[in-house]
């Protein structure tokens, strides 16, 4: 009976377990394999993809090396110097253009978003993913590792969040061509032992190599040597140099030639005829930071503690299995390919441990090198873990224990990964916290406003100014609060107007916009500003300068005292319970500095109540503001006027009082009605 349950089970173990580490061959390029690739690059291409580029436009562009990336990048499109990027009208040469160049390219693609500046490093985190799935197909021959590789690398937070494919910086596109040279250096290394013809590739290979890493330097100067750094230490430890040397010494001086013909001509014009950018490009960022440092100046073992205890890149002991794994293949196994990618694993972390300045991204690098060998782990092991349960139930042998531990741990290691990758997708769908310069900056491109006044005399913070960019063609500079008054008086008027608090009360006062908004004050910007709009509503983060009350509504805020919402008439109405009742208003600093003017619309439903009349006192705040007479029976709209100070800036309380007209008799339970109220401020316009 076990025997013929192993004859049923034995053929599906079997060949799963073929398929974790097939070679290719010449049935690999059939129809069916070529189909499956496809599925597995969609696959990568679906999840990486929804990783890098979901909710890509939050959160706003941020105080650190984004916002000087971002800003540079917009200086060099201002200015049309592509060489040259300005910063506030100073150059900026603190790290080579090549990351600034695309995003200009992105902008005039996309347009002028958050998502548009940030969807090059996107598009670089996805091409990374594919690229991996090629390495391990190309090294591994394993389906199994190409499709657990990427897995690894975006369930990253330090590479995915922190300075990786979800920000404006250079890091993304920095580990995406150390990849490619990588990449092109294995398809070198692996032609050196086999027949010529196939070793005419070596040629092709080594030009795109140099070329990737000539593009790695103008990315991020000194970083994009490290990758020679780690070749150079492979040819050694692999005995490769000699056999390089004798067979393809070319593919050297190709590399060398192809790194110095793309990088060189940027940082020899710069050295030569601009004024302190060879002090900057190559002193400050490159000698300073390896010598003095500014960041981590005395943890020599930062990257361990990050790597091993904060578990920043990968769960610690997946990463010490892999390295433990990949040694042993390395040194009984004689695997050029684990020794390859523990060079690239390592070197880098070594390499920047000994710099003075660290910081986590600096070793990014050296994720993908550590994501392939941790699949390769895990697939060496499904495989082993597979063949020994397929010898088991095909045979009448003892229950194999150690492979089923082995099993328990492979599953581990498979839920740490997926794991990983669902804490990754959470902080994605979460990402919030938008600037109010930025809403404003989407808002008017959204609505397409060609009027956007500009009347402020300090300056926006440091960050903010990006947004201040992205609307340049639409911007006037007004010098005079009396232009934008002469502006909004023209019929049919549509703008927004960006100004300091007090101009923008005095615009609502005088102006009557549709719409406006507050900003509180930012980083190095101590002052508060005011959004005004003109014409089309626009909402986000402005206020309606006319604030409709449901009181049937959902949004309605009740304290106490209040029925559920009902209908009357075929509208939705709320009635008080009894005498009183409470709710919140928001108010805001035109309301506090104008004072409002407020609307009601009542009823005092009498039947055969003795009662003749109401009267409804209304407090603000404990403060006496006003008292209607509802109409019996029938709807009236009922109007008064708030003094200034009264309100807060924030949830107010408005207390609704009852007493009958006679005195003596009693206000029966509901029977007071309310279907709206309006507030806008008192402003001269509005009493015009």
């Amino acid at each position: 009976m076990q025997s013929n349950l192993a004859r049923k089970i034995s053929g599906p173990l079997e060949s799963y377990s073929l398929s974790v580490e097939k070679p290719i061959t010449a049935h690999s390029t059939s129809r069916a394999n070529l189909l499956l690739t496809l599925l597995d690059v969609l696959a990568i291409a679906i999840s990486v993809g929804f990783i890098c580029f979901t909710n890509l436009s939050s959160p706003s562009i941020g105080m650190g090396d984004e916002t000087i990336y971002v800003r540079a990048a917009q200086g060099m499109e201002a200015s049309g110097d592509y060489l040259r990027p300005l910063v506030d009208n100073s150059y900026f040469f603190g790290k080579p253009p090549l990351r600034m160049w695309l995003t200009p390219i992105a902008t005039s693609l996309l347009g002028q978003s958050n998502f548009a500046l940030r969807a090059p490093d996107a598009v670089c985190g996805l091409l990374l993913a594919l690229l991996l799935y090629a390495f391990a197909r190309s090294m591994f021959s394993s389906r199994l590792v190409g499709l657990l590789a990427p897995a690894l690398m975006f369930g990253c937070s330090a590479y995915v969040l922190n300075h990786g494919p979800r920000m404006a910086v250079i890091d993304s596109l920095l580990v995406l061509l150390f990849s490619a040279v990588m990449f092109c250096a294995w398809k070198v290394f692996a032609a050196l032992d086999k027949p010529d013809d196939v070793r005419r590739n070596i040629v092709s290979w080594s030009v795109a190599g140099g070329a990737a890493s000539g593009l790695c330097i103008l990315t991020k100067s000194g970083a994009g040597i490290v990758p020679l750094i780690v070749l150079a230490v492979f040819a050694v430890l692999s005995f490769s140099l000699p056999k390089l040397w004798k067979r393809a010494s070319f593919s050297i001086w190709i590399v060398a030639a192809c790194t110095t013909l793309v990088s060189a001509p940027y940082f020899l014009y710069h050295c030569m005829f601009s004024n302190g950018a060879c002090q900057n490009l190559i002193g400050l960022e490159v000698i300073e930071r390896a010598v003095s440092g500014f960041h981590n100046t005395d943890k020599p073992d930062f990257y361990l503690i990050r790597i091993f205890s904060d578990g920043a890149y990968f769960p610690p002991l997946m990463i010490l299995v892999s390295l433990a794994y990949s040694l042993y293949l390395a040194i009984f196994q004689r695997s050029k390919a684990a020794l390859y990618l523990l060079c690239w694993a390592v070197v880098p972390v070594v390499f920047y441990s000994f710099m003075a300045s660290r910081l986590t991204w600096y070793i990014s690098p050296a994720a993908p090198a550590a994501a392939l060998l941790i699949a390769l782990s895990l697939s060496h092991g499904t495989q082993f873990a597979l063949k020994r349960l397929n010898t088991w139930l095909n045979s009448e042998t003892r229950f194999p224990v150690p492979s089923y531990a082995l099993s328990l741990i492979l599953l581990c290691g498979y839920y740490l990964t997926a794991q990983n990758l669902w804490h990754v997708s959470k902080a994605v769908l979460s990402e919030k916290g938008r600037l109010d310069v930025d809403l404003l900056a989407h808002s008017v491109l959204a609505e397409d406003k060609q009027n956007f006044y500009w009347f402020y005399q300090g300056k926006l913070s440091w960050d903010e100014r990006a947004y201040l960019h992205m609307l340049r063609d639409r911007t006037i500079k007004a010098t005079e609060i009396q232009e934008i008054k002469a502006a909004t008086a023209t019929s049919n008027f549509s703008g927004v107007v960006l100004t300091d608090f007090h101009r923008g009360i005095e615009l609502v006062n005088s102006t009557s916009p549709d719409e406006y908004a507050f900003f509180p004050p930012h980083w190095d910007r101590p002052r508060w500003l005011a959004a005004l709009n003109y014409g089309q509503p626009m909402g986000g983060v402005f206020l309606p300068s006319k604030r409709p009350i449901a009181f049937g509504s959902e949004n309605f805020s009740p304290l106490y005292g209040w029925e559920s919402a009902g209908s009357l008439h075929r509208r939705p109405v709320r009635k008080m319970t009894g005498a009183t009742a409470g709710f919140l208003v928001r108010g805001d600093f035109a309301f506090r500095e104008l004072g409002t003017k407020v609307a009601i619309k009542s009823a005092y439903l009498r039947g055969e109540n003795p009662t003749r009349g109401v009267n409804l006192k209304i407090f603000l705040n404990d403060r006496l503001i006003g008292t209607i007479t509802p109409k019996a029976n029938s709807f009236s709209v009922d109007q008064f006027v708030v003094e200034p100070k009264l309100w807060q800036v924030g949830l107010n309380s408005l207390i609704f009082r009852a007493e009958p007209a006679n005195i003596g008799s009693k206000i029966p339970a509901h029977s007071l009605v309310f279907d709206w109220m309006i507030l806008r401020p008192n402003s001269q316009a509005n009493k015009q």
